[in-house]
């Protein structure tokens, strides 16, 4: 650190730019330890939270095959168990790419 002049002292442009530079340093710093330390109670507090979305979403998986494959034997009564399945096959991958070009759509319209 440059130590600080006295009232009597004439200060270089240097001396000033280099006292200014280390006080935006230490800024940074502590700045930056502000937001780990932040973040890491932020993401200890989310790791429980995380988990139980994750089996949400299993569970909502697991829930829309079993639909489908319901829709495919309600329909295979009327035309065969490979047609049946086939066309709940069709309708997921139309939902699915439906859904996939609502989020492209939103995406684009976040950077574009």
């Amino acid at each position: 650190m440059i130590p600080s002049p006295r009232d009597d002292e004439q200060v270089s442009l240097r001396d000033l730019v280099a006292r200014a530079i280390d006080d935006i340093k230490n800024y940074l710093r502590a700045e930056i330890a502000l937001v780990r330390a932040r973040v890491s109670t932020a993401g200890g507090k989310a790791v429980p939270a995380l988990g139980f979305l994750i089996l949400a979403i299993v569970i909502a998986q697991s829930a829309l095959t079993v639909l489908f494959a319901a829709v495919g034997a309600l329909l295979a009564l009327w035309i065969g168990w490979p047609g049946g399945l086939a066309v709940a096959a069709l309708l997921a991958l139309a939902v699915s790419g439906w859904l996939a070009w609502r989020a492209y759509k939103k995406m684009t319209g976040l950077f574009g």
